[in-house]
């Protein structure tokens, strides 16, 4: 399978610092999904991985979230962007609770004289 990249495509993968042997192992292993237009996104998951190899490779797991969109043609298939799945990060709110632990202290007032909730140390 002959990946062949377009102007834009190459641009970005020496931005993001894409190996083009990433590129090809996405299109080969790589889950893929309708894009629009004819597109084709290949996604390649950790799960996707395991479920080929039993586990992830070290040679592979610099490239866990990597997505090629890609048209078929009558060559292969031609590359116009790749790029890394940023992973999301979640934020949990903690309500900071007088004796519980890790709190380091801390503890919500109500007082009027600062127009609402305070944090801070205890008096």
């Amino acid at each position: 399978m002959k990946a062949i990249f377009t102007k834009h495509a190459s641009k970005r993968l020496q931005q993001r610092g894409i190996r083009r042997e990433a590129i090809d192992l996405a299109l080969k292993l790589g889950r893929k999904v309708q894009a629009g237009n004819g597109e084709l996104k290949f996604i390649l998951t950790q799960q996707r991985i395991v479920r080929l190899y039993g586990h992830v490779p070290r040679s592979i797991e610099m490239f866990v979230g990597l997505t090629v969109i890609a048209k078929k043609d009558e060559e292969g298939f031609t590359v116009i962007t790749a790029y890394r799945k940023q992973r999301k990060r979640r934020v949990r709110f903690r309500p900071w609770i007088e004796g519980k632990k890790g709190t380091g202290g801390l503890e919500v007032c109500c007082d009027e004289s600062f127009g609402g909730l305070y944090f801070g140390k205890p008096y």
